[in-house]
């Protein structure tokens, strides 16, 4: 069988794999506004200390880069306040849920686990986990290569980035390289 690897979207939300930044941004936004994040903008926690700044922005989702990890979040989990954008955790609260995440997922990450999408529609199951890379077989029996960054612990088990239309339309046809 042929193995194909992608670049899978990464999966948002706190319970992602630290690589988030890796998901290509939409475009970026240079002008600041009282109502606007751009990149390079500070985050703050509720008490004033430094979170991160924030490396990326797209349509709906912020990357916030801590001193240990990049993490891609939605544009709701901030808020203006008149001392700067804050978030509701602390820097350290935040690199601590990344790596408990990560511990999680990797826990997660055994052959034979199923592998659903971010609507929690079955995308197939994990035939290796070599490294960085995952194997997936399809329901389709496709076997494709993704990176552990592009996977996340979700409500069911394990998640994916993108939907299985999305995976299965990024395959070879069939007879084609």
């Amino acid at each position: 069988m042929k193995s194909v690897l992608f670049a899978c979207a990464a999966v948002g939300g706190l319970g992602a794999a630290p690589a988030l930044g890796q998901a290509a941004p939409a475009a970026e936004t240079t002008e600041a506004s009282p109502a606007q994040i751009v990149v390079g903008t500070p985050v703050i926690d509720p008490s004033g200390a430094a979170v991160g700044t924030i490396s990326s922005v797209g349509p709906n989702y912020v990357v916030l880069k801590t001193d240990k990890h990049e993490v891609r979040l939605s544009k709701d989990s901030f808020a203006f306040r008149p001392k700067g954008l804050t978030f509701s955790m602390t820097k350290g609260q935040l690199n601590a849920q990344v790596e408990q995440s990560v511990a999680n997922l990797d826990e997660l990450l055994k052959p034979g686990a199923m592998v659903h999408d971010r609507q929690r529609a079955m995308v197939g199951t994990i035939e290796a986990v070599e490294g960085d890379l995952v194997t997936l077989k399809l329901a389709s029996g496709a076997m494709v290569r993704l990176p552990k960054s592009g996977f996340a612990p979700g409500p069911n088990g394990v998640v994916i980035g993108m939907t299985a239309e999305q995976l299965q339309a990024q395959l070879p046809a069939p007879g084609g390289g």
